[in-house]
C-alpha cells in the first residue's frame, strides 16, 4: 500500500459488544453527541440516521481513529451507545465511555451484551439502576 493512505477495510476480527443504556442527560442529543466523541477523540464519521416520522430518533455512527473501536450514540431503540471494540481494550474503553457518559450528564442504567448477559461490575455504577434493570 502506497504511504499515507488508508486501506479500505480492516481486518475481521472478533470484537466485544456492549450496549448501554443511558438515562436522560443534560444538553440536547448533539451537545451530548460531540461530548461523547470529543472524550474518545479522535474519531472518524461512519454515518447517521435520522428518522423520516420522528424528529427525537437518531444514530450517529462513528469510529474511534487508531483503534478497532466501533459506536453507535443512538435514541432509535433507547437512548444509549453501542460499542464493539477488541476484547483487550476492554477495561480502556469502560474508562473512556464512562467517563464521557458522565460528562454528558447521563446516568448509566445497563451495561449489557448483545445476547442481554449483564457487563461491567454493579458497583462501577452506585447511582444507577442496573441491580434493577427493566
Amino acid at each position: 500500500m502506497e504511504p499515507g493512505l488508508r486501506p479500505w477495510f480492516t481486518t475481521a476480527r472478533e470484537l466485544q459488544q456492549v450496549n448501554i443504556r443511558l438515562s436522560d442527560g443534560t444538553g440536547t442529543y448533539l451537545e451530548r453527541l460531540r461530548i461523547l466523541r470529543d472524550s474518545l477523540a479522535p474519531t472518524e464519521d461512519r454515518g447517521t440516521y435520522l428518522s423520516p416520522y420522528e424528529d427525537d430518533v437518531r444514530q450517529d455512527h462513528f469510529a474511534v481513529s487508531g483503534l478497532d473501536w466501533r459506536l453507535t450514540y443512538e435514541t432509535a431503540y433507547s437512548h444509549q451507545i453501542r460499542a464493539a471494540f477488541p476484547a483487550e481494550d476492554g477495561a480502556v474503553a469502560r474508562l473512556r465511555i464512562l467517563a464521557a457518559v458522565e460528562l454528558m450528564g447521563c446516568r448509566v442504567l445497563s451495561v449489557r451484551t448483545n445476547e442481554g448477559v449483564p457487563m461491567w461490575e454493579d458497583s462501577l455504577f452506585p447511582d444507577s439502576v442496573i441491580s434493577g434493570d427493566k
